[in-house]
């Protein structure tokens, strides 16, 4: 059997490097989809988080930090996928009431019109 000698110090500089790296990637994501769908910092609560990582932690310290965070973001993405079900289950049953009454033509005419006025092609 081979002996490998590992230099911790090396192991750490470098997660933490990599982990910044994930972090500045995370926010920069972030802010595209928030601009992207007209939001600001304020409107946003909750969400993704990145790792903190540092120097002065230790490699387990760090790697535990990284474990934190992604349990986190994986529980935070199932509530959030829930959510999102049960708001396409209300949207589901509020076309069908419409379509019912006949009243969905009338519904697609006022949405468009209202994102034209977003737009700023109609005054």
């Amino acid at each position: 059997m081979e002996t490998i000698l590992i230099d911790e110090k090396e192991i750490k500089e470098k997660f933490v490097e990599k982990a910044n790296e994930i972090n500045k990637a995370l926010a920069g994501c972030l802010d595209n989809k928030m601009i992207e769908h007209g939001l600001n910092p304020y409107n946003y609560v909750g969400g993704l988080s990145g790792t903190i990582s540092s120097n002065d932690l230790s490699l387990e310290d760090n790697i535990n930090n990284l474990f934190a965070a992604f349990t986190v973001n994986y529980a935070e993405s199932i509530f959030f996928q829930c959510e999102n079900i049960k708001q396409m289950n209300t949207l589901n049953l509020i076309q069908d009431y419409l379509r019912l009454k006949g009243l969905e033509d009338d519904f697609l005419k006022f949405r468009d019109k209202n994102r034209q006025k977003k737009i700023g092609k109609i005054p």
